[in-house]
């Protein structure tokens, strides 16, 4: 963590940063398809654990589904 700047670069690196894909008025996210594809798998690897394993991960899993997040947001999220 300590050869990344900030936390916005360490999230682009690994691809999990949010792009803008705006149109008009409707303001859009979408995450970026660049940055370390293996990295990028293993966090996301590591969330789903943490979602099925850790009562800390479940709680907030579910908090963000029931923020209506969807299944997807709420596991960005974790």
């Amino acid at each position: 963590m300590a050869r990344f700047a900030s936390s916005d670069n360490f999230a682009s690196y690994t691809g999990t940063a949010h792009v803008e894909a705006s149109s008009g008025e409707i303001k859009r996210h979408r995450l970026s398809r660049a940055g370390n594809r293996r990295l990028n798998y293993v966090l996301h690897v590591i969330a789903l654990s943490h979602k099925r394993y850790d009562p800390r991960g479940k709680d907030y899993y579910q908090r963000k589904l029931t923020a209506d997040e969807g299944n997807k947001g709420a596991t960005r999220c974790l």
